[in-house]
């Protein structure tokens, strides 16, 4: 890489080292935890268990325009500290690396949490058969609570939700923070919705949910048929968008 610019949010010089290494060191160190066009490895150092995220730039639009505003990886570590002001619990940010090529164009960026043994929400909802309601009903709160405070997650699968059982309670994190986005206005009733469509299919789970979540909001009842019809309209597209993709992977897997 011709370039690297880098912030952190602690003075440790370890860590600083860290980051400067992690374009060269990244692919070979620690365990991976996901891995598709961006990787999320699990890595021992400086003394602490770190998340750390590498985004790849495909394309040259994709690279001018993580140019022009701010990469993920930058946007990740911003709304991570925003987040914590609110006090929405997220694992602690603590550095960001956009890598830049010959052009000047940021062609990849590395986001570095705090590690988090917290379970994805995946783990604890059964959408079927004798689903955890208390478990539903404590995350209907919480859901409420980052959409009252202008907060739109724009990615809440059961994958980016964390929980923990606590105090004979339930408590939640947030993860995957690139594409969400804070709002100093009330969020309208199809944002909020629209925000909560992901973590689930339309289940008697998901209709549970949303009857909480609308008492959380102070919403009245009779909003119920309007959300799960939002729902339902998410859900169709999502499967035109999966059948059109599933078709274009056949077409191009005869021409290879």
């Amino acid at each position: 890489m011709n370039n690297c610019t880098f912030e952190i949010s602690v003075d440790d010089n370890s860590l600083t080292e860290f980051v400067r290494r992690l374009p060269v060191c990244f692919s070979s160190s620690g365990e991976v935890i996901y891995k598709a066009r961006n990787e999320v490895r699990k890595i021992s150092a400086c003394g602490r268990c770190l998340v750390v995220k590498r985004f790849r730039n495909g394309g040259l639009a994709r690279q001018i325009i993580q140019t022009i505003t701010k990469s993920k990886a930058r946007r990740s570590y911003d709304n991570a500290r925003r987040l914590l002001e609110a006090g929405i619990p997220t694992p602690c940010h603590l550095a960001w690396l956009e890598c830049r090529d010959g052009l000047g164009l940021v062609c990849e960026s590395y986001y570095v949490c705090e590690y988090s043994d917290m379970a994805a929400i995946a783990d604890g909802l059964h959408e079927h058969d004798g689903f955890d309601r208390p478990l539903v009903e404590a995350l209907a709160q919480f859901v409420a609570e980052i959409h009252r405070k202008g907060i739109l997650h724009n990615d809440l699968n059961n994958t980016n939700i964390r929980y923990a059982v606590h105090d004979g309670g339930y408590r939640f994190s947030l993860i995957d923070l690139n594409r969400m986005r804070i709002y100093r206005r009330r969020l309208s009733f199809s944002e909020c919705l629209y925000d909560t469509t992901r973590f689930s299919c339309l289940s008697d789970m998901y209709r549970h949910f949303i009857r909480c979540y609308l008492r959380a909001m102070a919403w009245d009842d009779s909003l119920y048929e309007k959300a799960i019809s939002i729902k339902g309209r998410h859900d169709r597209a999502w499967s035109r968008r999966k059948a059109f993709t599933g078709f274009l992977k056949k077409i191009i897997g005869k021409q290879t």
